[in-house]
């Protein structure tokens, strides 16, 4: 499997700027190649803290995959990011890391949401 980054792709999740694209080759011929059926890699991608939006925590930072137009479109309007389940961040380390079958674009982004609730203050 092979890492390379790539530019920023347009999203709604609030992201630290880092978006790769994982592809297999073959060791045997150096073509590409898809992963076996059940086939697992491990990623871990590192991330600069400085980079993590205010008001977004650390710990909701995760790996996401691009599923529907990804790699050939990767801004395809039939895209969409799915978080990987087995996503884990060490924010003592900057590096989150996940176990995947998944290859093509990837994103780390923050699967937390806001919840506003009004302030009520009584006479």
């Amino acid at each position: 499997v092979t890492y390379m980054a790539i530019a920023p792709i347009s999203s709604t999740l609030p992201n630290v700027g880092v978006f790769y694209e994982l592809t297999a080759v073959s060791t045997a011929t150096n073509q590409p190649a898809q992963l076996e059926p059940g086939q697992t890699f491990t990623t871990v991608v590192q991330y600069n803290e400085a980079n993590v939006p205010s008001g977004v925590s650390e710990d909701s930072l995760k790996l996401f995959y691009q599923t529907g137009g990804a790699v050939q479109q990767p801004n395809s309007a039939t895209a969409a990011w799915e978080p990987a389940s087995s996503s884990v961040v060490d924010t003592a380390q900057n590096e989150i890391t996940a176990v995947d079958s998944h290859l093509g674009v990837w994103a780390v982004f923050s699967d937390g949401h806001k919840v506003y609730l009004p302030a009520v203050i009584k006479p």
